[in-house]
């Protein structure tokens, strides 16, 4: 059991659909444009137990996954690349063979996609939330 599977799952799932993970991206608001189009940025947010007795911890462990599309001065030909994208990219996370090493449910919890535009691009990132729920089990020494 690891805190870092759902991460690790989420950017193989990325990687594996062409996008590329943004580098030193602390605060994704100070990504540059130029490094937008097919790229993502996984945010780790609080992990909290939803359950535990003697021999087992349950925890819910929430990601933030985002990714963003360029397009060329049409918002809806981009949101809906961006729409379709969310469709492949559920698909994969919530494969059964996501839900391993610990990883007994993958819940949806939200998803917005947020316009940008600059002079030249259009901009949409998909903003995806899921938890992960997970089991640690312990064995007495």
């Amino acid at each position: 059991m690891s805190f870092a599977t759902p991460r690790s799952n989420l950017f193989a799932i990325m990687e594996s659909l062409g996008f590329v993970a943004v580098k030193n991206a602390i605060d994704f608001e100070n990504i540059g444009d130029t490094k937008l189009d097919k790229a993502f940025h996984v945010t780790q947010e609080t992990v909290s137990s939803d359950a535990h007795d003697q021999q087992t911890v349950g925890v819910d462990n929430p990601q933030t996954l985002r990714f963003y599309n360029k397009g060329k001065k049409d918002t809806n030909v981009t949101m809906t690349k961006t729409l379709e994208e969310l469709d492949t990219i559920m698909n994969r996370i919530m494969d059964i063979k996501n839900r391993t090493d610990g990883v007994r449910n993958i819940l949806f919890d939200e998803f917005s996609a947020v316009e940008h535009s600059d002079d030249n691009n259009d901009i949409i990132r998909g903003e995806l939330s899921i938890t992960y729920k997970q089991t640690f089990c312990f064995q007495a020494p």
